[in-house]
């Protein structure tokens, strides 16, 4: 069976209509048969290194520099695969190729003893940019996650964002102009089962990351095949429906699709 044909048999859909996160908020509208997402968020203090940052880079302790000193290395942030196995973990980069571990970075974020940036002690992923190194890790959850939802699924989506386009002279003086253009983010969604009618669901980007547990509801009418999952009592959030097991996909209104998250470990 073709790699396409065995996407269509394992799509699973999640529409969050207000899924928080630190900084941003994904919404999505829900329209005839498909769901656009829209993105609002605030702009980040910290920069990000270009998508050729790469394998090789070291590690320097924080407590090894002082406040001062990485302040005024002025780092950036960068996703790197180090292992080269599909899957990037997001390093802050005090030079070309060298990060601080262990620490605090001046935006606030906490990175492990490895360099890999944490939210509450969890790492962060996001599908790596060698795309042969991905092919290959979709192939390993296949095997490794195929039967479960279990997994790290990871991509990028076509969404709208909230963003500052200029200004205008108003009676009470400047205002800035906000409007909502397209634009691209990349998504990435943690799955663990934690029984056979529970799952904890971990949603995150550049900003940050909420974790939500789920419980199994039944079967989607409007979907052959497709089980829902709803948000724990006193949860917010939407229905997970899933079909299939290895990818996240996003639809239009139009019910064309938005963008897929495959599952990558």
């Amino acid at each position: 069976m073709s790699f396409s044909g065995k996407f269509l048999r394992t799509v699973i859909i999640i529409s969050l209509l207000t899924a928080a996160v630190p900084g941003h908020m994904y919404a999505y509208s829900i329209a005839g048969e498909g769901v656009t997402p829209r993105y609002t968020s605030k702009a980040s203090s910290a920069p990000e290194f270009p998508t050729g940052s790469s394998a090789g880079s070291i590690g320097v302790e924080a407590s090894d520099l002082t406040l001062q000193q990485i302040e005024d290395s002025k780092g950036a942030w960068a996703w790197i695969d180090q292992d080269n196995d599909g899957v990037a973990e997001r390093y802050y980069l005090i030079r070309p190729n060298v990060y601080i571990t262990n620490g605090i970075t001046p935006d606030g974020r906490t990175v492990n003893e490895y360099g890999q940036w944490t939210v509450d002690g969890m790492i962060m992923h996001r599908m790596a940019y060698d795309q042969n190194a991905v092919q290959a890790a979709i192939q390993r959850a296949a095997v490794l996650h195929g039967n479960s939802f279990d997994g790290i699924y990871s991509g990028i989506i076509d969404t709208t964002e909230k963003k500052v386009t200029g200004k205008r002279a108003t009676k009470t003086g400047m205002k800035e102009v906000i409007q909502t253009v397209p634009t691209k983010k990349y998504l990435t969604v943690t799955v663990a089962q934690k029984s056979v009618t529970e799952l904890s669901v971990t949603v995150s980007d550049n900003e940050g990351a909420t974790t939500t547990d789920y419980e199994y509801e039944g079967l989607n009418t409007l979907h052959n095949g497709v089980t829902m999952w709803k948000p724990k009592k006193g949860k917010t959030g939407d229905h997970l429906l899933f079909y299939g097991y290895n990818s996240i996909v996003y639809y239009n209104y139009d019910g064309t699709l938005a963008g897929q998250l495959m599952k990558i470990s």
